[in-house]
């Protein structure tokens, strides 16, 4: 096809090697790996003529062939693989326990644990300090049972994320 059978929207879309780099905001040498790994083009380069590409195919292209592989499950790989991907796994999470990316659940349900007694005590507080502040008998007496129910409440939500 030339210059002259093609469309105004295919002309405009056509480019050369340095506009395909500034396109995809990427280094000529770039473009040139993507060449050797079967991108598609119009033109094909030599000294004396450059090369030509269809932007929306190159485009398309980088989508589709550089798309991630599935995930394989280690069920399906074969022994060495699978031994390979248990070591990696293993090695992964002493690295973020490490980093304290990943915590124990004893840890976890033992700092839970502090901060529920840490509230409780708090909590358990406030009606002292509202008879220092001579707040009447019954607003106290209602501020206590209400606070003594949210804790439980607290305390039965907090152990349902503790237990097991």
């Amino acid at each position: 096809m030339t210059e002259q059978t093609l469309t105004r929207a295919e002309q405009k879309r056509h480019c050369n090697k340095a506009q395909l780099a500034e396109l995809f905001e990427v280094y000529p040498s770039t473009v040139d790996g993507w060449i050797r790994k079967g991108m598609p083009y119009v033109v094909r380069g030599s000294l004396s003529k450059p090369w030509t590409f269809d932007a929306r195919d190159v485009l398309e292209w980088r989508f589709t062939h550089d798309a991630p592989a599935p995930p394989v499950s280690p069920d399906d790989m074969v022994p060495t693989d699978r031994r390979a991907w248990y070591d990696s796994e293993v090695l992964r999470r002493r690295l973020q326990e490490r980093d304290r990316e990943l915590v124990a659940v004893e840890d976890a349900k033992a700092a839970v644990e502090t901060a529920l007694a840490v509230i409780s005590e708090g909590v358990n507080e406030i009606p002292g300090k509202l008879v220092a502040a001579g707040v009447p008998d019954a607003v106290i007496t209602s501020a206590r049972d209400a606070l003594k129910a949210e804790l439980a409440a607290l305390t039965d939500r907090v152990g349902v994320l503790t237990r097991g």
